[in-house]
C-alpha cells in the first residue's frame, strides 16, 4: 500500500558576469526620469527643466580627481534645492549617488532630525502625508557610521534599511532601490540590507526634493540637518536596476560578477554542470580545472575565481546529490499480544510522519490496527502503510460442568478464529456433540499456542434409585453415614423428625450426614434431584 508524491525539482539558475566591453550593451539611460551630474551646476540633464538651485555648496573633484566636478556641502547651511517635483506614487524606482561623508554627525537630541541628509524628499512629519517620501542619509548611530535608505507613505508608515562600518573622506557609490514589497540598500555595489514594506505604499508628498539636507517648509528650524560632505551625479530611476545596470553605473570597467548561485539539494539526478561564464573571463575550479563549465557527480563545495582585465572574483556553492525516499513498512503482520513490534524507516536527511503525528523514524506497535508513515525530503514525500494484528491464545470455554435435562445430546462449542481442534476421541471439528454423561477435553491450537478445557457432563438416569432405609453412626466406621444413590449427589437434602421439625438440611449433599448426634428413631428425608426430580422416604438411626 504505497503512494508517492513528488516535489517540482529546482532549477539552478547561474548568473554571468560581465567582462570590459559588456557595458557598452547596457543602456543607462532607460528609466531615467532625473540626472543631477553636478559637474559645474545643478542642471538636471533630462531635460525635465526641473533645474537645482544652490545654497552656498562649493563645487569641487569628484572621485576620479576632475575639477570642479561636485558639489562640497559644509554640513552648516550649505543644500541644494530642487524642489516639489519627482514624485514617484506606488512604482519601483531607483536612486543612486556618489558620496564622500567627512564627517558623519548624530543625531540631534530632543528632535525627529537625522544625521546628514544627501538626498531627501520628504520623510518628515511636516509634509503631507506625513512621513511619506524617500532619501538617502548619512548618520553617526551608536558610534558607528552608518548609510540609511528611507521610505515612506500614507499613515505615518516609516521603513528604512541601513548598514554601518563606513569611513569618513571615503567614496561609497550608493543605491537606494525600492520593488514591490521591499526596499534595498546597495554600497559600491555590494547589497547591505534589504526590509519588507507593504506592497501598495505611496511615496508622494508635497515636501521639495533637496540634496544636502531637508526643506520642512518651515518648520522645526533648530532640527534641520545638513550634510557634511561631497555629493555627485545624483539619479533617479522609474524602475528597479538590474545587477548589470547597477554595475556598468558605478564602474563600466567591472571585475567579473561571478554567482553560482544558492547552496541545492539536487533530486534523482546522478550529475550537473556549473557554469561561471563571462565574457573575456579566465577560469580556476577547485579542482584546478580551466574550463568555464564543471560537471558535477558527488555531493560537495565547489569554488571557482573568475579573472578578467579588471580584477578577479571568486564564489562557491554546496551541492548535494539526494534521492526520493525509499519506504517499505514490509509485509503485513500477525503476531501474539505478548511481542513487541517496531516499525522503522530510517532515511537519512528526512522528515518523518506516523499516522499517530509522531516524527521519529521509529514506532512502538501494542495495538492492532492498519498504521501508515510519510518520510519528505526535498526531493518529495513518500508513504507506505501496513497492517498489524496482535492475536490472543485461543479464548474458549465449555462451561461449568453440569447435568442435561430433557435432551438428548448437548453441544459444545471451541471455536476460534485460526483454530485447529483435537478432543477427547480424536475427532477435529470445533463442535463436539455430546449423548452419554462422561468427561470430555478439547485442544485448541492457534498461532500463539494450546489451550486445554474439560467439562463433566451428565444425563440423568432416575431408574432403580437405591437409598437406603438404615444407618448406624455408632464410632465403628462401619455405615457412618446416610448413603444415597451417587446418580443424586449434589442434589438438596432436608431431614424432618416425626412430629415434622427440620433437623438436617443441605443444599448440595455428598453423604456426609451422619445423623448429628440424633436419638435412634425414624426421620422423614425429601432429596429434590436433578432436572426437577423429587424424591421421599424414611430412614431408621439405630446405634
Amino acid at each position: 500500500m504505497k503512494s508517492i508524491y513528488n516535489l517540482l525539482f529546482l532549477l539552478l539558475t547561474i548568473h554571468y558576469g560581465y567582462g570590459q566591453g559588456i557595458c557598452s550593451e547596457v543602456d543607462l539611460e532607460e528609466g531615467l526620469i532625473a540626472h543631477f551630474p553636478l559637474n559645474t551646476n545643478a542642471i538636471e540633464k533630462t531635460g525635465s527643466g526641473f533645474n537645482g538651485t544652490i545654497n552656498g555648496a562649493l563645487q569641487t573633484s569628484d572621485k576620479d580627481g576632475n575639477a570642479n566636478s561636485a558639489y562640497l556641502f559644509d554640513g552648516v547651511n550649505d543644500y541644494i534645492k530642487v524642489g516639489d517635483h519627482f514624485d514617484l506614487g506606488t512604482s519601483n524606482f531607483t536612486i543612486s549617488c556618489w558620496v564622500k561623508v567627512l564627517k558623519f554627525k548624530d543625531l540631534i537630541p530632543g528632535t525627529s532630525s537625522r544625521g546628514g541628509w544627501i538626498v531627501n524628499k520628504g520623510i518628515t512629519i511636516f509634509g503631507t502625508p506625513i512621513r511619506a517620501g524617500y532619501a538617502l542619509d548619512a548618520q553617526r548611530i551608536n558610534g558607528e557610521n552608518a548609510f540609511f535608505f528611507f521610505v515612506g507613505g500614507e499613515s505615518n508608515n516609516l521603513y528604512n534599511v541601513n548598514s554601518a562600518g563606513f569611513k569618513e573622506n571615503v567614496w561609497y557609490s550608493l543605491i537606494g532601490i525600492k520593488a514591490k514589497d521591499s526596499i534595498s540598500l546597495y554600497v559600491d555595489n555590494e547589497l547591505v540590507g534589504t526590509t519588507f514594506i507593504p506592497s501598495n505604499i505611496n511615496v508622494n508628498t508635497n515636501i521639495p526634493l533637496v540634496f544636502g539636507s531637508i526643506d520642512k517648509l518651515g518648520n522645526d528650524v533648530v532640527g534641520t540637518t545638513y550634510f557634511d560632505g561631497v555629493i555627485d551625479d545624483v539619479r533617479i530611476y522609474n524602475k528597479v536596476l538590474t545587477a548589470e545596470e547597477r554595475t556598468c553605473l558605478i564602474n563600466p570597467c567591472a571585475k567579473p560578477v561571478v554567482n553560482l548561485g544558492e547552496d541545492r539539494s539536487l533530486c534523482n539526478i546522478n550529475s550537473f554542470q556549473l557554469n561561471a561564464t563571462v565574457p573575456e573571463g579566465k577560469y580556476k575550479w577547485q579542482d584546478g580545472s580551466t574550463n568555464p563549465t564543471i560537471e558535477i557527480t558527488s555531493s560537495g563545495l565547489y569554488w571557482v575565481t573568475v579573472t578578467n582585465d579588471c580584477g578577479s572574483s571568486s564564489d562557491s556553492i554546496f551541492i548535494e546529490f539526494n534521492n526520493m525516499p525509499i519506504l517499505n513498512l514490509g509485509e503485513d503482520v500477525s503476531t501474539c499480544e505478548d511481542n513487541e513490534i517496531v516499525l522503522e524507516a530510517g532515511f537519512p536527511n528526512a522528515t518523518y510522519r506516523w499516522s499517530d503525528g509522531s516524527s521519529s523514524s521509529s514506532l512502538q506497535v501494542n495495538e492492532s490496527g492498519i498504521y501508515w508513515l510519510e518520510i519528505e525530503n526535498n526531493c518529495g514525500i513518500t508513504r507506505d502503510s501496513i497492517k498489524v494484528e496482535f492475536n490472543k491464545l485461543p479464548d474458549f470455554d465449555l462451561g461449568e460442568d453440569r447435568t442435561v435435562c430433557d435432551l438428548d445430546y448437548l453441544r459444545l462449542d471451541a471455536t476460534v478464529p485460526g483454530g485447529t481442534y483435537k478432543w477427547q476421541d480424536g475427532s477435529e471439528n470445533p463442535i463436539f456433540e455430546v449423548r452419554k454423561s462422561g468427561t470430555y477435553w478439547v485442544e485448541v491450537e492457534n498461532s500463539c499456542g494450546i489451550v486445554i478445557d474439560k467439562v463433566n457432563i451428565t444425563f440423568p438416569e432416575y431408574e432403580d434409585i437405591i437409598i437406603p432405609n438404615v444407618f448406624t453412626p455408632n464410632g465403628d466406621d462401619k455405615n457412618e453415614y446416610f448413603i444415597i444413590d451417587s446418580r443424586l449427589l449434589g442434589s438438596s437434602l432436608r431431614v424432618f423428625q416425626r412430629t415434622g421439625k427440620k433437623v438436617y438440611e443441605s443444599g448440595n449433599y455428598y453423604n456426609k450426614w451422619n445423623g448429628s448426634n440424633l436419638p435412634s428413631d425414624i426421620y422423614y428425608w425429601i432429596i429434590n434431584g436433578p432436572c426437577g426430580s423429587v424424591y421421599k422416604g424414611w430412614v431408621n438411626i439405630l446405634y
